[in-house]
């Protein structure tokens, strides 16, 4: 197999597993009870947004679980069109998107979360630019 396509499904990989994990924590993850009261505090904390009312736990529960779902989905969605490219190489517009946007998600975890989520993104970003790497090269 060519190494850009191999490193191609790496980066892939990393976005779904983030993407499961993120989830996963989310609904399964232990509850401290430091966490439960700062959810209980968040319930109470209501807002109208656009005629709406919603409370911050809300947000931040549905926030939460979209970026998983984003994070998965991003990740198969370039799966699926490796899959269905019927001609290497991978196009270059393509790469380089996946580039720029793995590269914000790795500068945003690395200001806002931890070592999962910073070494995931990280490895997305090196490996889709390794495909455009070996790309050219080859």
């Amino acid at each position: 197999m060519h190494y850009s396509k191999v490193s191609f499904k790496v980066a892939c990989w990393a976005f779904i597993l983030v993407g499961i994990g993120h989830t996963a924590t989310d609904l399964f993850g232990p509850k401290s009870p430091e966490l439960i009261h700062l959810g209980e505090t968040m319930k109470a904390f209501t807002l109208n947004l656009a005629g709406t009312e919603t409370t911050v736990f809300s947000l931040q529960q549905g926030f939460s679980l979209m970026m998983g779902l984003l994070l998965f989905a991003f990740g198969l969605l370039n799966l699926t069109l490796l899959k269905n490219l019927k001609e290497p190489p991978i196009p270059r517009n393509i790469l380089w998107l996946n580039i720029c946007i793995s590269f914000i998600c790795t500068a945003l975890s690395i200001k806002y979360f931890f070592t999962v989520p910073i070494a995931f993104t990280g490895i997305s970003f090196l490996a889709f630019t390794f495909s455009l790497l070996k790309q050219k090269v080859s």
